[in-house]
């Protein structure tokens, strides 16, 4: 993945059975040069809803790691920045494995590719009650393809593919607008994605290079 701010570049790596008895990592690295920068870690299993994170993990510039819990025995969901527990609803997701999960729920189901159709997820983010993230398809929109999910970073002319782009509107100030388009010949994988928060400056943008590997 290539990513925004500051012309960064980013690293986002997927294994979907990691320890060889059906754990999942998924993480993305931020990096300017050989300076790393803020990241994210999400790692599980996965049930019948799909994904089932057990833990995820951010980093922010110049913060400490901040971690989200998923205790799935107890049915909570737990956070290192606060004290308060929430109920681990079934197909919860953190802020990085919703990526996946999204595209997971196109694969299963090509319907809901059409414009105007609608997925929901339960997002749960490093603090706060977990949060319902309504998605619109709201067209398709060509857009280079190609790739997988482990990312290279020179870009060439690749081949274009006709993009689902997804876009989940704020629902209070300062929530977060995300927009996402997912590669239909890739298992609905993660072409490109934005995230802006409502009444400010702030916005993350990442593109997939066209030369990473399926």
């Amino acid at each position: 993945m290539t990513g925004a701010p500051r012309a960064a570049q980013a690293t986002l790596r997927w294994n979907p059975d990691s320890t060889g008895d059906g754990h999942y990592e998924l993480t993305l690295q931020t990096h300017a040069g050989d300076q790393a920068g803020p990241g994210w870690a999400s790692s599980g299993t996965f049930d019948a809803a799909g994904l089932a994170p057990h833990r995820y993990t951010a980093q922010r510039r110049q913060r400490v790691v901040q971690a989200t819990n998923f205790q799935r025995d107890a049915g909570l969901v737990s956070y290192s920045a606060q004290t308060d527990q929430h109920a681990l609803t079934a197909g919860l997701q953190d802020r990085g494995s919703w990526l996946l999960q999204l595209g997971a729920v196109l694969q299963a189901n090509p319907e809901l590719a059409r414009p105007g159709a609608e997925v929901t997820l339960a997002v749960a983010g490093t603090r706060g009650a977990p949060e319902r993230w309504l998605f619109r398809v709201a067209d398709r929109e060509p857009l280079p393809g190609g790739g997988g999910a482990t990312a290279a970073v020179e870009a060439a002319a690749p081949v274009q593919v006709d993009a689902v782009h997804l876009v989940r509107e704020p629902q209070r100030p300062y929530d977060l607008r995300v927009q996402v388009w997912l590669d239909p010949t890739q298992h609905h994988l993660p072409l490109k994605w934005q995230l802006e928060v409502q009444g400010s400056d702030r916005r993350q943008s990442f593109e997939r290079s066209p030369h990473t590997p399926p």
